[in-house]
């Protein structure tokens, strides 16, 4: 499901004497500066009680002639606003900067610019904020994008009165919090990735902002940082279908085309006391008892919430009937009759080898498809889900598709 990725108002904030006549030469010189709200005042004390939610953008100062107090100043709007980038000037040609650039090191500090130069400096900075204004990505493909060209960046992500962050180094996502809510790591990321109608919105990452890695938000995009067939699908581990998040199949013939097993599957029925008339009978007696409106509601949310998803059903294992299916692209009758047979096979070996639990689910990893089969609890059910693998989020579809189940009304 894609979303409007429209990047929310940028605000700059101009503390200057000149403040005012650089605004309007802004407005004349730069074209995108009719999107931004401006704010303006002639000291940094007076800024400093602005309300910010979010930190202005951009912070522009000009380093006042007798610069005392400047470098606590600095500090201060750092501290307040610690996503915000920052550039000084000064007017005074012969002022001396020396000791305000090895302080800050991470600050652009123009020297006596002349308007032009300021305003070009301004809109550089400005655009690099934000790349992706107007495009039509969902936040997966932003992150994914991210992860291809192994950006180091801040992800604001909006959606109502809710906003968060995504912290990414290299393209590896390492932190995420909601800031709207005490939400933060791997269960932020995810609700974030579940928000529709979602604004997005890039910001430098901070200068002094700490690098903890957190090693399950680390692997939340390693299967999915490149499609297969893209110049860095190479350079994506293989290894991620060791990932334990996700119960893999060992076997091959889970993964083969449903075809070459058709001669199979007439032997099993008759090993089963299914001939008989009452046990013939059943299967449709028991079909009517399923509410097939939530059947019908669950299939279609989970086309119209799961990124990458084009196909989906709702099987008995008991009987390999499918109860509702939604979707196309491939034959699902037959599809829940395939993997009937590898849910019961591999309820078959884990009986065998005595181990204990319950499966959540299973995934199958395909040239260009992911198919997710997912055991709904204390039921003989499970939801089929069929995802295109350069559209998918698999760690966000497992999430959903296991709530969708628990929503499920059978």
């Amino acid at each position: 499901m894609s979303n409007a990725i429209l990047a929310p108002v940028p605000h700059l904030l101009l503390i200057s004497e000149i403040a005012q006549m650089l605004q309007e030469k802004l407005r004349q010189s730069v074209a995108s500066a009719s999107k931004w709200l401006v704010h303006s005042c002639t000291h940094m004390d007076q800024a400093l009680q602005m309300d910010f939610p979010q930190g202005p953008d951009l912070v522009v100062l000009e380093v006042p002639s007798q610069g005392k107090g400047l470098s606590s100043q600095l500090d201060q709007a750092r501290t307040l606003w610690p996503h915000s980038a920052y550039m000084l000037f000064t007017s005074n040609p012969k002022l001396d900067v020396l000791d305000l650039k090895n302080q800050f090191e991470d600050i652009t500090i123009l020297q006596a610019p002349d308007l032009r130069t300021l305003c070009s400096s301004i809109e550089q900075h400005m655009k690099a904020t934000f790349p992706f204004s107007g495009q039509e990505l969902s936040l997966t493909e932003v992150l994914k994008l991210l992860a291809r060209q192994k950006k180091s960046v801040m992800v604001r992500v909006h959606a109502g009165h809710h906003w968060g962050r995504l912290h990414l180094e290299q393209g590896i996502l390492i932190d995420a919090k909601v800031e709207s809510r005490p939400a933060q790591g791997y269960e932020a990321a995810l609700e974030m990735l579940s928000w529709h109608g979602i604004k997005v919105f890039l910001e430098r990452l901070p200068a002094l902002l700490p690098h903890p890695i957190n090693p399950e938000l680390a692997t939340l995009l390693l299967e999915d940082a490149a499609p297969s067939g893209t110049p860095d699908h190479a350079a994506i581990p293989q290894e991620g279908s060791q990932d334990p998040m996700f119960f893999k199949r060992p076997t091959r013939r889970a993964m083969d085309p449903p075809g070459p097993e058709t001669p199979q599957p007439p032997s099993q029925p008759e090993q089963e006391p299914v001939p008989s008339s009452p046990a013939a009978e059943a299967a449709p007696v028991k079909s009517e008892v399923y509410n097939m409106a939530s059947i019908k509601e669950t299939l279609e949310s989970s086309l119209s919430t799961i990124d990458g998803a084009t196909a989906a059903a709702l099987v008995d294992y008991n009987s390999g009937m499918a109860l509702g299916t939604a979707g196309g692209g491939m034959n699902l009758e037959l599809a829940a009759g395939g993997n009937t047979d590898v849910v019961r096979a591999k309820l078959r070996t884990m009986k065998s080898l005595g181990i204990q639990g319950q499966i959540e689910d299973i995934l199958i990893t395909l040239d260009n498809q992911y198919h997710i089969i997912y055991l709904i609890p204390n039921t003989p059910l499970f939801l089929y889900l069929v995802l295109q693998k350069d559209r998918a989020n698999l760690a966000l579809a497992r999430y959903k598709l296991k709530s969708l189940g628990g929503e499920l009304k059978v």
